[in-house]
This record gives C-alpha cells, sequence and structure tokens, in this order.
C-alpha cells in the first residue's frame, strides 16, 4: 500500500467519495450535482468536508472547468480502485461473478478496439460459449481504458502502452504494425520511382495528426532512424482514423497509422502504404486487469481466443 494510499484510508470520510468522483467526471459542482440527483450545494459541502479532512486542495479552476490537482489525481486513483473492489466484493457475496448473463465489459484505444477488437468479436459471438453473452464495448484514449479498469467498469482493456502497477495485470494480446499511407499516385506526394530514404524528406512532408496517432508517428520515426526528428509539421489535426484516412485519400498529407486500420480503409478511398526501408515496425498491444478482480471464466475465455489469432503476415508489396 502507498503512502498516500494509508493516508487517504486514515483520513477520508468514504461517504464523500461519490460526490468527488462525479466532479472529477463532470468537471464541474453543477455537473456532478446532476449526476448525483442532488443539490449543488449538497455537493460543495461534501467536496469542501473532504478536503478539509485531508488538509489539502482537490481541484483547481482550469477555464470553466474544475481538474484535480495532483492530490486530487492520488485521491481518484485511491478511491476509484477502492470503488471497483467494493463492487467486486458485492458480486462475490450474491453469486453474480459466475453468473453467465452478466455482460462481458471490455475497453480499448480506438484504433485497435475499431479495426482488430471488434470484427474479432463479431465472428466470436457467432460460437460457443458466447453466442448468447452479452457485451458491452467502449473505444476511448488510453488512459481512460486504464481507469475503467481499475475502477470496475471494465473486465479487460486492450492498450499500446504497458503500465506497470501491483494493481493491474498485463498480458501481450497481440502485434499491430505501423505504416506510412500516402495520398494514391495521381496526387503522390512521393516520385513515382519510391519513397525517400533520407530522414530529411520526411521532415518536410505535411503531416496529419491525430490523438493516437503522436504514439505511433514517434515510434514509426524511431523504427526507421533512431530519433524523432525536430520539425514536424501538423498540417492538420483530427479525431477519428475515418477522417485521417480520407484526408490523406485527397491529397492533403501523410500519416502514420496501423496496418489493420489502412487495409480495412482502402476500400473506402485508395491510399499508398509507404515503408522508407525493408523494415516492419511493430508495436505490442497488451490485454490489462485488475489484479484484484474475481476471475470470470468466461471471459478469460474471450480474450484468449481474441489473443490467439495473430495479425496477418506483411504483404510483400504495398
Amino acid at each position: 500500500m502507498s503512502a498516500d494510499d494509508r493516508r487517504f484510508r486514515a483520513a477520508a470520510d468514504p461517504r464523500h467519495l461519490p460526490a468527488f468522483l462525479a466532479v472529477c467526471e463532470a468537471g464541474s459542482v453543477h455537473g456532478a450535482a446532476r449526476l448525483l440527483h442532488r443539490t449543488q450545494p449538497a455537493v460543495s459541502y461534501q467536496i469542501r468536508q473532504l478536503q478539509r479532512q485531508l488538509g489539502v486542495a482537490l481541484f483547481e479552476r482550469v477555464g470553466r472547468r474544475l481538474k484535480p490537482t495532483a492530490e486530487g489525481e492520488a485521491l481518484h486513483r485511491y478511491s476509484a480502485a477502492a470503488l471497483g473492489e467494493f463492487v467486486d466484493l458485492g458480486r462475490q457475496l450474491t453469486g453474480r461473478e459466475v453468473d453467465r448473463q452478466a455482460p462481458i465489459r471490455l475497453a480499448s484505444v480506438t484504433g485497435f478496439g475499431r479495426y482488430v477488437l471488434v470484427p474479432r468479436l463479431v465472428r466470436r459471438l457467432r460460437q460457443r460459449p458466447w453466442r448468447n453473452a452479452r457485451l458491452e464495448v467502449v473505444l476511448r484514449a488510453e488512459d481512460d481504458v486504464y481507469g475503467r479498469v481499475l475502477d470496475g467498469h471494465a473486465d479487460a482493456g486492450f492498450v499500446f502502452r504497458a503500465s506497470v502497477s501491483h494493481r493491474m495485470t498485463l498480458r501481450p494480446a497481440y502485434r499491430e504494425e505501423f505504416v506510412l499511407i500516402a495520398p494514391p499516385a495521381e496526387t503522390a506526394l512521393f516520385p513515382q520511382q519510391g519513397p525517400p530514404g533520407q530522414l530529411e524528406s520526411y521532415v518536410l512532408l505535411p503531416w496529419i495528426t491525430y490523438e493516437e496517432g503522436e504514439y505511433l508517428l514517434g515510434a514509426w520515426f524511431e523504427a526507421h532512424w533512431g530519433r524523432m526528428p525536430d520539425g514536424i509539421r501538423s498540417a492538420h489535426h483530427l479525431e477519428d482514423l475515418e477522417e485521417v484516412h480520407d484526408f490523406v485519400a485527397a491529397g492533403h498529407g501523410v500519416a502514420v497509422t496501423t496496418l489493420d486500420a489502412a487495409r480495412a480503409l482502402r476500400t473506402r478511398r485508395p491510399v499508398r502504404l509507404i515503408r522508407p526501408s525493408r523494415r516492419h515496425v511493430y508495436n505490442q498491444v497488451f490485454v490489462v486487469t485488475r489484479a484484484t478482480a474475481p476471475a470470470r471464466p468466461v471471459v478469460e475465455a474471450l480474450v484468449a481466443s481474441i489473443m490467439a489469432v495473430g495479425p496477418p503476415p506483411p504483404r510483400s508489396r504495398s
């Protein structure tokens, strides 16, 4: 148990934690009151009491939103994990942890979830023992996936970066390849004889960036040239991979994405897959579960079946 855990367990009144978690989620006392179906003064009172008991400020105002301070972030991690363990205990006492009709709750980073996880789930639900299973699948940013697993809102999560914690168990689940997508030949940013091999040539390109893509971009440059260069220019920053693909296909720039996503989206609008060298850039996807979660064999079997099938072999031509 960490020093923060001991401090919170000794000083924090657990009756005030739902109000604290609601403010973290809503970003305001007004929003938290709506989530909890309480009055704003009641929520404000509980937050003040919690701050008085702990002797620290738990929130700071950033623009119009309330953002947890460093102490607030620590309390959020502790209280979310404690709440998740309480939910698990309730399931064990009522026998619900072995209820095969209980939903299988999965969370995943968006790219892997949309182009690998969900298609595999569609196929698995045609098979026993999952034919009558009910799924709850959410696609979120990586931090949110970890949070949902830790607070008990997901039985398992899929992430592309490992995080070390005694509260979690991580296992390799899938290996995905990173590729550069470029406009088709008629709007090519590269000459017809092939992509340039010099790092400087890529620095000058107009890049289409997106939230998960920042990690992919850095890993791709590190694998090919050993470093992420200075001077990369984001011509456009978008939210979804579909939009990124459409912008690239229309000739507005280039982007690094996963091979699974690129192959799926090429059926809509053509793009070129570019490799500066013969090197294939792979990244490990992990499945994360909470260390204290009760065993659910049906969930374990489903996750194992998803992990059992590796990525398709790389094609010899792009």
